[in-house]
């Protein structure tokens, strides 16, 4: 994993912070501002496109956790470098094994360039408004169940575009720790 998350240093809650138990899993440290995210995300290029190349036969899955992705693409230095490395990721180097998981609040094409969201294959939401999850995933059916989910549920659309409901258990450190 290689995580990304510009609340890191605001406390406990932050998704840096809650992935602590994995931190054994962790390519690097949680990045955090400006020129570390840039950082992590060259990281993660050069890694696929060693790959790519044929340079690195390791195929270990690695995946980039992006927290605040839109918020990122809207208010920062960093949203041409986490644009391209998206764009990559989605187009070329998840073959090689690299995969990003993008979280954020409006992933509407003046946010997030069309063609690096449509590359996306599948999305997850909890609980939004219809507009705002059908703008996401380009799915009206996806929108409505977003929009009529309770508490501990997510919708899933799949990278062949069936939508899915699904139950989310609450997760502890002590279930990560499991994991790790």
């Amino acid at each position: 994993f290689v995580i990304i998350d510009p609340h890191y240093n605001s406390g406990e809650e932050s998704l840096g912070a809650s992935l602590a138990p994995l931190r054994s899993l962790m390519l690097c440290d949680v990045a955090s501002d400006e020129r570390q995210i840039v950082d992590a995300l060259n990281y993660v290029n050069a890694i696929g496109e060693r790959r790519l190349a044929g340079q690195d036969k390791e195929r270990t899955p690695i995946v980039l956790v992006v927290d605040e992705t839109t918020a990122l693409l809207q208010r920062s230095n960093v949203a041409n470098t986490l644009t391209n490395v998206l764009g990559q990721i989605a187009q070329e180097t998840r073959k090689a094994g690299l995969y990003a998981l993008c979280i954020g609040q409006n992933f509407h094409s003046d946010v997030m360039p069309t063609t690096v969201r449509d590359c996306f294959v599948s999305f997850i939401s909890c609980r939004a408004r219809k507009r705002v999850a059908a703008t996401m995933a380009d799915d009206n059916e996806f929108g409505k169940m977003a929009a009529e989910l309770t508490v501990g549920q997510a919708v899933w659309m799949t990278p062949a575009g069936d939508v899915h409901r699904l139950s989310v258990p609450n997760c502890t450190a002590a279930d990560l720790d499991l994991v790790a």
